[in-house]
C-alpha cells in the first residue's frame, strides 16, 4: 500500500512538469482555432485536477495537522478545477465565449480562501495547539465571500459596468493572491527541513503565477 502511494505522488509530480512541456511547445507553433481552444482548457483542467489528487492523496497518508492542511488545499484545487470547468463548458460545448462577469470568476477567486487556511494551519509546527475548526474555516471563507460581494458584484448587477468590475476583481485577487504569498513567505522562515522546501517552492510557483497573470491581464488591455 504504501510503495503504491510512493509511486502515485511519483507520477504525479511529474504530470505537471510534462503538460507545461507540451503547452508550451503547442502554444509556440499553433494558430488560433476550436482545436487549441479545446487543447488548452484540457490542459488547464488536468493541472488543475492533477494538483488536486496529489494533494488528495498527502491529506490522506497524513496525521491530524498535516490532513487538515492538505485537504484544505485540494479543496482550493478543486475550486481552480471548477473555474475552469465553468469556462470550459462555454469554449467547448457551447463554442461561446465565457460570460463576463460570471461564475468562473468567482469560482477563481474563492479558490485562495481554503489555500490560505491550509497555511493558517501551520502543519510544520508540532505544537499542542490544535489546528482550525471547521467553524474557523468557515468564517474564513465566508470573510473572502463577503469582500468579494461588497467590492466586485455591485458592477455586475447593481452598476453593471465591465470596467469597473475587471478593476475591482483584479484589485481584490491580487490582494487576495499578495496575502497567500505572504504566508508562504513567512512559512518560509519559520520551518525547517522538507516543510521550508516545499514553502519555497509554493513560494516560486505562486510568484510566478502573480507577474504571469499581471503580464496577462496588460496584454488583453492592450488588444481592447
Amino acid at each position: 500500500m504504501r510503495s503504491t502511494t510512493t509511486n502515485l505522488k511519483k507520477l504525479l509530480s511529474l504530470l505537471p512538469w510534462a503538460n507545461a512541456a507540451v503547452y508550451a511547445v503547442v502554444a509556440a507553433v499553433a494558430h488560433p482555432s476550436y482545436r487549441l481552444t479545446v487543447f488548452c482548457d484540457f490542459a488547464q483542467a488536468l493541472l488543475a485536477l492533477t494538483l488536486a489528487a496529489a494533494f488528495a492523496v498527502n491529506a490522506f497518508s497524513a496525521d491530524e495537522r498535516e490532513r487538515w492542511f492538505w485537504s484544505l488545499m485540494t479543496g482550493g484545487a478543486i475550486f481552480w478545477l471548477a473555474s475552469q470547468g465553468a469556462w470550459s463548458y462555454y469554449e467547448i460545448w457551447l463554442r461561446v465565449p465565457p460570460p463576463d462577469p460570471g461564475i468562473g470568476g468567482m469560482l477563481l477567486f474563492l479558490h485562495l480562501a481554503p489555500m490560505t487556511a491550509a497555511l493558517i494551519v501551520t502543519p510544520h509546527k508540532r505544537s499542542a495547539i490544535p489546528p482550525l475548526t471547521v467553524l474557523s474555516i468557515a468564517m474564513l471563507f465566508t470573510w473572502w465571500l463577503f469582500v468579494y460581494t461588497y467590492f466586485v458584484v455591485p458592477w455586475q448587477y447593481i452598476h453593471a459596468s465591465l470596467e469597473l468590475y475587471g478593476q475591482a476583481f483584479n484589485v481584490l485577487y491580487d490582494t487576495e493572491d499578495f496575502i497567500f504569498i505572504g504566508l508562504l513567505a513567512l512559512g518560509v522562515a519559520h520551518s525547517k527541513g522538507s516543510w521550508r522546501w516545499l514553502y519555497i517552492r509554493f513560494l516560486a510557483g505562486s510568484a510566478a503565477y502573480a507577474a504571469g497573470a499581471g503580464i496577462l491581464d496588460r496584454l488583453i488591455s492592450k488588444q481592447q
